[in-house]
């Protein structure tokens, strides 16, 4: 075959040196994704298939886990692609999210239209491409593309037009091996800092048991004449002291309140709107809590008061719970729930109960079988609630306190340094493909030469 041929060809991927995004070794070259993969086919399966959609892949290990046996009769619509072994498949919709994988072995697969799929040329590495598309870089380029506010997604053409770099083969299988041996390390130690993480997780579920069954340490209070005034103890979902009482939760609640219907303006200031959204892990932050137009009357029936607690009562995060603490004039979104505790009963104490495995078992028990997830306000307040006396309700809260700090300290230093391997694997990322990770070998050739004989290949087959 003519070199004009194949020169004519490589001019139509070949990105010029000046346009470059970033520098890499002489010896490599920069195309586009599209000249190092073959077409991918499409057909309705019309015999037992393995569909992988995007619930298939876990994003975390970039790997399958889930996919389904699937009868012609039951394939979706969208269950069309045709996969191999080996074959990359990345999520299209909502790049951001790096749903990819490779393809392993499996019986007849099938993925779904919603993927992207990349079957690399014979003479190039599908795992060195893996790997690029894990990149920062990559992940920058397809936000820039994605389109669309509520379904955030990115074409075929999109991943197809982007550019990735060429070195030699065998440089590429180096590089490939390198990536390997190290994320086998960084891999290793991440799923040491997950267990650390999932044994405070259940230690601080074990000291929220005992406390709430008077355990956590021996009572030296007594009884207290403000429980007297309560009613007649019910049975209790498992033992507690005798001098407590175990009572619902609507017999020590001054209220429990729907929130107000109304429309966030982030224009107003004066009376802030208070929604699940702007309740985060470390609290709110006032000054971003947006405002609404509310009358004077509601203002007094819905206004925010210290010590309130808030439970987002449907959605996603159903039963996440909050503390009010000095607010602003504010009021609270119609998917809250508010609730008022006597004065016998601690705010802090009763947030801490919101923590338990029962209260979380007690929420999901609520919501089976609804379309929505939710929770309403009676069924809140016919929760049963474990209360001891003021003085030990104040011991309780103390104790929970000190451990919770240690908890958050602990859990602060495994999350730095889950942050610093995820640096690092993006550094090994970088250096990896700008030529840094291992030496060029001259006697390995180019990715000159390389993509010279991919092109040949092609144009022999298109024969």
């Amino acid at each position: 075959m003519s070199n004009s041929k194949i020169d004519r060809e490589l001019k139509k991927f070949l990105l010029p040196r000046e346009e470059y995004p970033y520098i890499i070794p002489d010896t490599w070259e920069l195309v586009r994704i599209e000249s190092l993969v073959g077409k991918v086919q499409q057909r309705k399966p019309t015999e037992p298939f393995t569909y992988i959609d995007i619930a298939s892949i876990d994003n975390k290990s970039k790997s399958i886990i889930a996919p389904k046996l699937l009868n012609p009769d039951e394939a979706p619509s969208r269950a069309r692609r045709i996969v191999r072994e080996g074959s990359i498949v990345y999520s299209t919709v909502r790049p951001y999210l790096e749903n990819m994988a490779i393809v392993p072995k499996l019986k007849n697969p099938i993925a779904s239209t919603g993927f992207c799929v990349l079957n690399t040329v014979q003479n190039f590495s599908n795992k060195f491409l893996f790997y690029y598309l894990q990149t920062d870089y990559f992940k920058k380029q397809m936000i820039k593309k994605q389109t669309g506010a509520s379904y955030p997604a990115v074409k075929d053409k999109d991943i197809l037009h982007e550019v990735i770099p060429v070195p030699p083969l065998l440089e590429q299988k180096r590089i490939v091996q390198k990536l390997e041996s190290s994320f086998k390390v960084i891999d290793k130690i991440e799923k040491d800092l997950a267990k650390a993480k999932d044994l405070l997780k259940k230690r601080h579920e074990a000291l929220l048991q005992k406390a709430f069954r008077g355990e956590l340490s021996k009572s030296e209070i007594g009884s207290n004449n403000t429980l007297n005034d309560l009613n007649e103890e019910i049975d209790k979902p498992y033992n507690i002291p005798s001098h407590w009482k175990c009572v619902q939760v609507k017999e020590v609640s001054e209220k429990i309140q729907y929130g107000y219907t109304a429309s966030a303006d982030n224009n107003i200031t004066e009376v802030k709107f208070l929604r699940i959204t702007d309740i985060k892990a470390d609290g709110v932050n006032w000054d971003e809590v947006p405002g609404c137009i509310i009358d004077e009357k509601n203002i007094n029936k819905y206004k925010l008061s210290n010590n309130d607690i808030l439970i987002a009562r449907t959605g996603g995060t159903v039963g996440k719970s909050f503390i009010v603490k000095n607010p602003p004039l504010s009021t609270f979104a119609s998917y809250l729930i508010r609730i008022k505790l006597k004065e016998h009963v601690l705010a802090e104490y009763f947030r801490y109960f919101l923590d338990t495995k029962y209260y979380w078992d007690y929420i999901s028990l609520g919501k089976r079988g609804a379309a929505q997830p939710n929770v309403n306000a009676t069924q809140l307040g016919n929760m049963l609630f474990p209360l001891p006396p003021m003085l030990e309700q104040k011991r309780i809260v103390e104790i929970l306190d000190k451990e919770s700090k240690k908890q958050k300290e602990i859990l602060e230093i495994i999350e730095q340094a889950e942050e610093k391997l995820k640096k690092m694997r993006q550094s090994l990322l970088q250096k990896a493909f700008r030529g840094e990770l291992v030496e060029q070998r001259p006697e390995e050739g180019t990715g000159l030469d390389l993509l010279k004989e991919i092109i040949e290949e092609k144009l022999n087959k298109e024969k």
